[in-house]
């Protein structure tokens, strides 16, 4: 098994919808092959991405 195979419960736990994580992974895979590079980590930060975003959270003042 392969880490990526052993990483899919984590994923599917995600609170994230899944189209969403379906477009960061595609993205990453393509990064990978354009760039012949192997994404070791893939952090996602912020409170929109947790879904705890207040009215004004990501606007620049």
């Amino acid at each position: 098994m392969t880490w990526k195979e052993e990483l899919k419960p984590v994923r599917s736990a995600h609170p994230v919808a899944p189209d969403v994580r379906a477009r960061v992974l595609a993205e990453l895979a393509d990064i990978e092959q354009r760039h012949d590079v192997s994404v070791l980590f893939a952090c996602e930060s912020g409170s929109r991405g947790w879904g705890f975003a207040s009215p004004d959270s990501g606007r620049r003042l």
